[in-house]
């Protein structure tokens, strides 16, 4: 174990197991982060029903302490007996966040301006998320969207960024700035700028929060963010965790993730996960099951697969968890440096930031033509079933035009901008 490691545990809320937390904080030369911090009971889960709340505690060993020291208590954590045994035990820290450059990309597009480069906005027949046809749609801007980006940090006097609502940015981190530029970019361009770049929700209100190494920053923002967005609003996490030695791994794989995810599931709140860029199957890092079936903690996975081709791309990670996938390469999008523009953004943050971009789009043209918002269960399955390039491991890629023509066809109906029904 590295000193930037955090041994993550949810207990069962108990006279007993406080009893042991106190025990444990006493004795072991631990030093809690993140206690106080409760997941309500519940969350929709078949068994028990109800039950009590958890509470997370996460410790990080004091460095006059030995890691090996560190490493015996998590054995005893995991061999207490079933009545007081933490919920999970994990040893976690937060990946960092690369940018890779791959410049233009000629099996995607041709050379031209920015915003002729943006083939992933295009309609399904140019292998895009068809989002050029909803421009006319009364909402099809994102008006009436609020998409929120968890992550490191931003350059957010981007030429192309309209006013960004900053929740939570404590201090500036230069490392993390590419990532975040080039995630803002692809959802919310404004696309004011003839020359420049457009989000798939140009009008959207966008907000950003700050997380940092330690991963108990990651979950402290969810479960804030839980309690004051509102309903229909998104969220996009596109970092990645190392548990247990395992690197490259989405915020579902902990233990917590799974809680956090659900609770947000409750408020109607759209939780979007980035994969992982590791290459690796999912299905033995993520295990839901209960009880012989699958219980879905109600966010999306996003997959990266090829721009033009029903293929993975070859770092994305995959599984039956994962429900849905968009470009992994060639995204034109926002950057920091040189000409303000990046050519070849990829992998599955860039994924996740396109399908970000759709599921707020179908929320704001709801909200637009006064309809209610979707549950995240039945935003998934609207993806899931009009997607087209399904890719196995990965999931289809979400068409947003005949999600759309899906809705009318279960009896809603969409002004456009001049006010006929469509």
């Amino acid at each position: 174990m590295a000193n930037e490691e955090v041994i993550c545990v949810v207990w069962r809320q108990s006279a007993l197991a406080r009893w042991l937390t106190r025990r444990l904080e006493e004795s072991s030369g631990l030093v809690a982060e993140a206690k106080g911090l409760s997941i309500p009971p519940g969350l929709g889960r078949r068994w028990p029903r109800g039950g009590r709340a958890r509470a997370l505690a996460a410790y990080r060993v004091r460095k006059e302490r030995s890691m090996e020291e560190a490493e015996r208590i998590v054995v005893f954590l995991r061999s207490l007996p079933f009545f007081i045994r933490p919920r999970s035990v994990e040893v976690i820290t937060r990946d960092p966040l690369e940018v890779a450059d791959a410049g233009y990309c000629s099996d995607a597009y041709e050379p031209g301006t920015i915003r002729e480069t943006q083939v992933f906005l295009r309609p399904r027949s140019a292998f895009g998320t068809g989002v050029e046809a909803t421009r006319n749609v009364r909402g099809g801007n994102g008006e009436m969207a609020y998409v929120v980006d968890v992550e490191g940090d931003w350059w957010l006097c981007h030429p192309d960024f309209s006013p960004i609502d900053v929740l939570y940015r404590p201090k500036g981190r230069p490392d993390d700035v590419r990532h975040g530029t080039a995630i803002l970019g692809i959802i919310g361009a404004s696309g004011e700028n003839v020359d420049g770049a457009e989000g798939v929700v140009p009008k959207a209100s966008i907000g950003v929060a700050q997380v940092d190494e330690d991963p108990c920053s990651t979950w402290e923002r969810l479960l804030n963010l839980a309690d004051s967005l509102s309903p229909a609003s998104v969220i996009l996490l596109p970092i990645w965790f190392k548990k247990n030695g395992v690197s490259a791994l989405p915020f579902e794989a902990l233990g917590i993730g799974r809680d956090v995810a659900r609770l947000l599931r409750k408020r109607k709140i759209y939780l979007i996960e980035s994969a992982g860029n590791g290459c690796k199957n999912l299905n033995e890092h993520i295990r839901s099951r209960l009880l012989g079936s699958w219980v879905h903690s109600g966010a999306i996975l996003v997959g990266a697969g090829e721009p033009k081709k029903s293929e993975r791309c070859r770092d994305s990670n995959y599984g039956r968890r994962v429900d849905l996938h968009n470009w992994g390469r060639c995204v034109v999008t926002c950057d920091s440096k040189r000409d303000y523009y990046h050519y070849g953004f990829l992998g599955t943050s860039a994924a996740g930031a396109v399908v970000a971009g759709v599921v707020a789009c179908i929320a704001s043209v709801l909200a637009a033509n006064g309809y209610r918002p979707l549950s995240p269960r039945r935003m998934r399955r609207l993806l899931v079933r009009t997607g087209y390039l399904k890719s196995k491991g990965i999931g289809p890629r979400p068409d947003l035009e005949a999600a759309l023509a899906r809705l009318r066809r279960h009896g809603y109906r969409f002004s456009a901008m001049d006010g006929d029904q469509r």
